[in-house]
């Protein structure tokens, strides 16, 4: 039996404007005379009070809009959507599409896994032999193979901002010879991105088209999942979608253009797909029934569906005080035990959305959030809904907890932002006059930075951008900070939408005494990236 509700709350601001919040809710009944204890309390559970939870937490929180689907036994049993997708106030349901961002790699991988099945490749074939690519560290260069590229082990560390500076995929995979190891290949867990992009690129070339149709062909149409896509820039002409909300540095939200969205060419593989929790669910349910649909057709082998869940990676070791132990990821998938329960998880964050799945295989239960701002992570809820249905536990703790992080967050930021004034050298003058740091630099990796200026302000503006254009989502306002460190004071998309008069983001960019080099950290764990003046 399936009851569909819909319910309208009304609240007082403190301002005193009445506001609305709309819940659409499905629920579906759950077996009876079953006797296993998370069936048991699925069948105990008050929904009315978790939907009240949920929605307390998006209005404390400032959420704009969420969406939350429950699957157990290949059945949804719930769906829900509350707040609004837009401006305008539309609100959220069970249909909305969200941007899903990295929970895109396990489609990936999946995809990949049916060409295996088909004998198309091997997981262990060097992918220098499949795709026009090299890698600086000569083993890697020799050895990286498919199960390496998504398993985040090629010793790379995360380059994010290539994808809002070059315009494809291509442009990107060619300039990998040139990105700086900062571990040995195979040594550790190096979450990456482009990594994933290569990977797609090429699992669409074999397939002898493309990675979207790939992934339509081998999971979307088979799964019946008609409103998911595959290409960011398609979102716009959906009906029913949700615009992203970013949290500025300053708490205020910024509304996400349709074009702005950081990696919108550059990205496929590693995080371009929208969906709805109603679509999601038909995704969980197949992978919770090992690869098979619910009439018993087997997109993908057992034999791959378990390359996709067995453990390449370790992420951490045993953790005495945390209820999440024994960290690793599979292919495309984080895999641990959450208090002695098999989990398996993604999360995905792009401009304005996030994402959480959790799936428990052993109890046949998985769980999706999406939220279109950034002001929480949707791992709270799915977390607060596993620990309900699996151990009957109430915590709710866990969203007092959260509330409590983003007070922390909010707070860790002004220290910083205090911190950061206050050791500034104030009588550090640069080397040149101010005149002399405009220019054009070239980095092999980054492509080219443009810095026009100064105004009569003393500003400067920068691009950072492959073809050595005054456009893309790397941008912004830069004004000398010290010596010959120059801050940026006002940031485009792909730098969170940055804005403060005072004081700049943590990111800096640092001329040498001539100003024919800048330097700048645009990638954890390895040198600054060194761009030379042209």
């Amino acid at each position: 039996m399936i009851t569909t509700r819909t319910t309208t709350t009304t609240r007082t601001t403190a301002s005193g404007t009445e506001t609305s919040t709309t819940v659409f809710r499905t629920e579906a009944s759950v077996e009876p005379n079953t006797l296993d204890p998370v069936t048991v309390n699925l069948r105990n559970l008050n929904w009315n009070e978790v939907t009240d939870d949920i929605e307390s937490l998006r209005k404390d929180l400032n959420v704009v809009g969420c969406a939350v689907g429950v699957v157990h036994n290949g059945k949804l049993i719930y769906s829900a959507g509350f707040g609004n997708r837009n401006d305008a106030g539309d609100p959220v349901n069970p249909d909305t599409l969200f941007q899903i961002g990295s929970t895109t790699k396990a489609f990936t991988a999946f995809g990949i896994a049916t060409l295996v099945d088909e004998k198309k490749v091997d997981w262990e074939t060097p992918v220098t032999t499949l795709a026009p690519v090299e890698f600086q560290d000569p083993f890697a260069n020799a050895q990286a193979n498919l199960v390496d590229l998504l398993s985040h082990r090629t010793g790379l560390p995360r380059h994010d901002y290539m994808m809002s500076i070059w315009s494809s995929i291509e442009e990107v995979n060619a300039r990998i010879k040139y990105l700086q190891p900062s571990k040995q290949f195979r040594q550790a867990f190096q979450y990456n991105n482009n990594m994933y992009n290569l990977a797609g690129s090429i699992a669409g070339r074999l397939y002898g088209s493309t990675w979207d149709d790939l992934v339509k062909d081998r999971i979307l149409t088979p799964l019946g999942m008609d409103r998911t896509i595959t290409n960011l820039e398609q979102s716009e002409y959906m009906e029913n979608h949700a615009r992203g909300y970013e949290l500025r540095n300053d708490g205020t939200k910024v509304l996400v253009g349709y074009k702005e969205h950081c990696c919108v060419e550059a990205s496929e593989g590693d995080g371009s797909m929208v969906s709805s929790v109603n679509d999601m669910a038909k995704w969980l349910s197949l992978i919770l029934n090992k690869g098979k649909t619910p009439d018993g057709e087997e997109l993908v082998s057992k034999e791959q569906f378990d390359m996709i869940m067995t453990p390449h990676s370790i992420i951490s070791g045993p953790i005495s005080d945390s209820p999440f132990q024994l960290g690793t990821y599979g292919l495309g998938w984080l895999l641990c035990s959450y208090k002695g329960k098999m989990n398996v998880s993604h999360s995905g964050g792009m401009p304005g959305f996030l994402t959480a799945i959790d799936l428990f295989p052993n109890d046949n239960l998985g769980i999706v959030v999406f939220c279109n701002s950034t002001s929480v992570s949707p791992t709270a809820l799915s977390k607060y809904l596993s620990d309900l249905i699996l151990f009957n536990l109430k915590d709710k703790e866990r969203f007092a907890k959260t509330k409590v992080q983003n007070v922390t967050r909010t707070e860790t930021l002004a220290k910083e932002r205090y911190e950061r004034i206050e050791k500034r050298d104030k009588n550090g003058a640069p080397t040149l006059p101010l005149g002399s740091y405009q220019g054009s630099f070239v980095n092999e990796a980054y492509g080219t930075l443009l810095i026009d200026g100064p105004d009569n302000e003393n500003r400067f503006k920068f691009w950072i951008n492959g073809a050595g254009e005054r456009k893309g989502d790397f941008h912004g306002t830069l004004k000398h900070w010290e010596n010959d460190t120059f801050g940026i004071f006002e940031g485009s998309v792909a730098l969170e939408y940055y804005k403060d008069d005072e004081c700049p983001m943590e990111l800096m960019v640092e001329f040498n005494k001539d100003a024919t080099e800048v330097r700048i950290a645009l990638a954890g764990d390895v040198d600054t990236i060194v761009f030379k003046r042209v």
